[in-house]
């Protein structure tokens, strides 16, 4: 019963192991900056939040994007937790297939947001164009008035 119990243990602990590695992840090298923390939003329609995302490793890295915009996610900060404002959608008349970034390359775009509040910012990157975005590239964090 014992070496039963090891086996389950080990095969659990092996799964975990093969699930929780991001295995094709960029995000170690790939890097999102804002100009600054804080956009207003003007009289009327939504602050504008400028992006430059940099490829700073040594590999040709895959960001998602529709046509020529890059594809982010919004994120607010409310009652102490992050979730998701705003995901990015592409209608299919527009190329989706993922844009290569290679090694020092940097690539700049913007997204809308209509509301006040703390936010972060989003995208999605691979480093094997046959496998799905991790969308943990970036993560920066700014607020809106």
């Amino acid at each position: 019963m014992s070496s039963l119990r090891s086996l389950f243990t080990v095969a659990a602990i092996s799964t975990c192991f093969a699930g929780c590695q991001t295995g094709t992840g960029p995000s170690d090298g790939v890097r999102m900056q804002l100009p600054g923390t804080v956009f207003y939003r003007p009289r009327s329609g939504p602050a504008i939040v400028a992006f430059t995302i940099t490829n700073l490793s040594s590999q040709r890295v895959y960001l998602s994007r529709c046509g020529t915009r890059i594809m982010t996610a919004v994120d607010q900060y409310k009652g102490g937790q992050w979730s998701q404002y705003s995901g990015d959608g592409c209608f299919a008349i527009y190329d989706m297939s993922p844009l290569a970034l290679d090694p020092g390359a940097s690539i700049t775009g913007s997204r809308a947001v209509a509301e006040a509040g703390r936010f972060r910012l989003r995208a999605g990157a691979t480093r094997d164009p046959q496998q799905d975005y991790t969308w943990d590239v970036g993560l920066a964090v700014f607020e809106v008035r």
